[in-house]
């Protein structure tokens, strides 16, 4: 399944190579306008926030390298569509 042909909003973005883009690189300057702004979600403040406990990746590490990784596809797919739904 590609996601992207459902959620097309999420397709990767690409740096242009326009010879604007190009001049805006070169020259140092930000390229942005008076009128941009970038709105933040809450998931993605949140996500920012997170520093992932460093024992626990190293169990996790250890769990993959050993084949011992279990994937709960069911408490994954409950806990995105919690998010989506907002409760």
């Amino acid at each position: 399944m590609r996601i992207d042909e459902f959620q097309p909003q999420f397709q990767r973005i690409r740096p242009t190579d326009s010879p604007k883009a190009r001049e805006v690189r070169s020259s140092g300057e930000s390229g942005a306008s008076p009128n941009d702004h970038v709105a933040l979600s809450n998931l993605s403040r949140a996500l920012m926030a997170f520093t992932p406990d460093p024992a626990r990746l190293a169990g996790l590490q250890a769990e993959v390298q050993s084949g011992t990784y279990n994937v709960a596809s069911d408490k994954i797919s409950h806990r995105l569509l919690d998010e989506m739904i907002g409760d």
